[in-house]
């Protein structure tokens, strides 16, 4: 063959793969695909490795071996006053060297301080995720969940626990709006109360975080043995709270402060996530199941991800990496996984997305459910709970240190 022809092959050869990609990946499945066991591997590239045990396994026993219907991917957008709002701050805020925002008070952040955000830009991981941070949620939000708990070669027990959720900043829908200004200065507040069983009730751990960036998240907890509230430690954000494998810094995927952690995004693709989680606290709370966790088989879509590896600058924080498997779109977690200091894998979480109205109709983001494993301890939990957003009436004075006292009599 001349050097005409074997250029001429070449060129050939090369418009083909430009036109159908990267040989090993198969293309997404089409809606009402059956994802199971038998043809895993054809889609395996658009699920996180750690996730595959699942359509074999169960991991061990945890879940019946998984078999998923794929749905048509709808669009699930950010508020438009939210999107609207993160119009205004392109091109006006940056990030110093110690990874806090810059350029105006932080009081004013309303929206994504980084809008438009492209791949180029140097601190493109670190701002996304402050996108990530400023996501819009919720105005408030009072929820009801049962967390069906399961060890290995255990059967599985359940537990309760009320939630209360409230943003004080980045506020679309109920007044006051867009910042309920507090002399404290919270950003937001979790607050969670146990139920059951009878030896956790009243157990309660409030949550709070700060628009100062650099100051400390606040935990609270009410010992009802003791009748007390006292003040968590700066790492109890790394310990996982009861009847959970969730620590404060694991909510819905990632929950850390984003000045304490470096960011690297590994990979922008496709992968396939639970988008329209329908399962909740009244169509489960009557299972019962003996030996393998609950999870909805049908609402998975196929989803423009971010993959992020997350690394704590403290090296005594007990992760030794995160990666996050981040929807584009929603940006909300889909995937989350841990590993410990040693590189050994520890924990894993898939995140149930669902796709909500909220008090005032209008769509809102997904509010997140976890499937969690503990793979080390084994140990899993999947939350399941029912809420309405927004239209609550939270004040400061509901997550106050007295409303604990109240709430644990």
């Amino acid at each position: 063959m001349n050097r005409l022809n074997i250029f001429a092959a070449m060129l050939c050869m090369a418009i083909i793969l430009g036109l159908t990609g990267p040989a090993a990946a198969a293309d997404a499945p089409a809606p009402g695909t059956v994802i199971d066991k038998n043809n895993i591997d054809q889609y395996k590239d658009y699920f996180p490795d750690f996730w595959l045990d699942a359509f074999h396994t169960g991991f061990n026993g945890f879940l019946r071996p998984l078999s998923i219907t794929i749905k048509e991917t709808t669009p699930n957008p950010m508020p438009a006053p939210f999107l609207a709002a993160s119009e205004l701050n392109k091109g006006k805020y940056g990030i110093d060297a110690e990874g806090y925002i810059t350029g105006g008070s932080e009081t004013e952040i309303v929206g994504y301080p980084f809008p438009q955000l492209e791949k180029n830009d140097p601190q493109f991981a670190q701002k996304l995720m402050w996108n990530y941070d400023y996501k819009y949620t919720l105005d408030d939000m009072r929820g009801h969940f049962i967390n069906f708990e399961l060890r290995k070669g255990g059967k599985i027990s359940t537990s309760e626990v009320e939630n209360w959720l409230i943003s004080f900043q980045n506020r679309m829908y109920d007044d006051p709006k867009p910042l309920y200004e507090t002399p404290q200065g919270y950003r937001n507040a979790n607050l969670i109360r146990n139920l059951a069983p009878a030896v956790q009730r009243n157990f309660l751990t409030l949550l709070i975080r700060y628009i100062d960036q650099k100051a400390a998240d606040t935990t609270y907890l009410y010992l009802p043995s003791m009748r007390r509230v006292l003040r968590g430690e700066a790492g109890e954000r790394s310990t996982p709270i009861m009847s959970s494998t969730q620590a404060p810094d694991d909510f819905f995927g990632f929950s850390g402060r984003i000045p304490e952690f470096t960011y690297t995004l590994l990979a922008d693709q496709k992968a396939i996530g639970m988008a329209d989680h329908k399962m909740n606290f009244e169509s489960t709370s009557a299972i019962n199941l003996v030996d393998t966790l609950p999870i909805q088989t049908d609402g998975w879509e196929a989803r423009d991800v971010y993959v992020v590896e997350v690394m704590a600058k403290n090296d005594k924080y007990p992760q030794g990496r995160k990666v996050l498997w981040i929807d584009k779109e929603t940006m909300t977690c889909l995937y989350a996984a841990a590993w410990d200091r040693a590189g050994k894998l520890w924990k894993v979480w898939q995140i149930a997305n669902s796709k909500e109205t909220n008090n005032s109709g209008q769509g809102t983001s997904p509010y997140a459910t976890n499937l969690g494993f503990d793979l080390q301890l084994g140990y899993a939990v999947q939350m399941i709970g029912s809420w309405k957003l927004n239209g609550n009436g939270i004040t400061d004075a509901d997550i106050s240190i007295a409303a604990l006292r109240k709430l644990g009599r």
